[in-house]
Parts: C-alpha cells; structure tokens; sequence
C-alpha cells in the first residue's frame, strides 16, 4: 500500500513538471515595449507626454522646473497630511450626535486656512515655473486656456507626483 502511494505522489509531480514545462514552453516572450508604453503619463512625468512635453524644453529648463515642483510638493506635504485629518474630523463633527457648533467653526475655518495655504503653493510653484519658460513657451500655455496647466496636472496625479 505505502509502495502505492509513493508511486502515485511520483507520477503526480512528474505530470505537473512535464505540464509547467510544455505551457512555459508554448508562451512567447512579451514583445518589449518602448517606455512611454510601459508607464502611464504620471509616471513618465515630464520628458514623457506630460503636460509640458509639447513646449519642447531644454535641459536646464527642465531641472528648474523639476526643482520648483519639489519645492512645492516639500512645501505642501504637511497641509495635504492635515487636510484628510480636519475633512475628517469635520465630517464627524458635522454628524455628531449633538453636533458642537464652536467645534465645527474652527474645523472649516483651518480647513480653509489649509486650502489657502495650499492654493498658494500652487501658485507660487506656477509663478516659478513661468519665469523659466520663453516668450513662446508661455504663449502655448496661455493658449491652453485658464486652469488648463492645473487640469493636466490633475489627470497625471497631482503636482506632487508629476515629477517622481
């Protein structure tokens, strides 16, 4: 009986081996793919079809606004870590049992001191990184359109992780 089940435990994983080499076997290598097809936009950040990719950069302009968006995200990491706290302290002050009036005051009044705060970052970040375009470059942003920077941004995650 035991020569049995030692027989058959053999030809169990001798069948898996053979089964897992055949199918490795029968897959094609993925087709290598270019980077920009790889990664999503936020990813590639700048040099990829981000949202300054069709001012056609050079290098330094490309560092100097790269700085300016850390410096940005440096500076807003601690509003964006105190926003989520006060939204959700706010919320629950707001559906509290016996909701406190005083309380809920000074929730949305920091919550909008951290959104000013935060608006401007934004702008100052925008400011720098007007300086450093050409004539032509803020020509093509203005033609965006008012907010058309901050939306693009958006879709690619953010200023704070464009630039990762």
């Amino acid at each position: 009986m035991r020569k049995l089940s030692l027989r058959v435990a053999l030809v169990a994983v001798v069948t898996l081996a053979v089964v897992a080499l055949a199918r490795a076997q029968q897959q094609p290598s993925a087709p290598q793919q270019q980077p920009s097809q790889q990664q999503p936009a936020r990813q590639r950040g700048m040099a990829g079809g981000g949202p300054f990719a069709r001012l056609n950069l050079t290098d330094q302009q490309r560092t100097d606004i790269q700085n300016a968006m850390k410096a940005s995200r440096e500076a807003m990491a601690k509003d964006l870590g105190e926003l989520g706290d006060v939204r959700r302290q706010l919320h629950e002050a707001l559906f509290a049992d016996t909701p406190d009036e005083a309380q809920v005051s000074a929730l949305s009044t920091r919550l909008k001191q951290i959104q000013d705060n935060l608006q401007t970052s934004r702008i100052q970040a925008q400011e720098q990184i007007a300086k450093v375009l050409t004539p032509d470059q803020r020509k093509q942003v203005r033609q965006w359109g008012a907010g058309a920077m901050m939306r693009r941004m958006g879709r690619m995650g953010g200023m704070g992780r464009m630039m990762r």
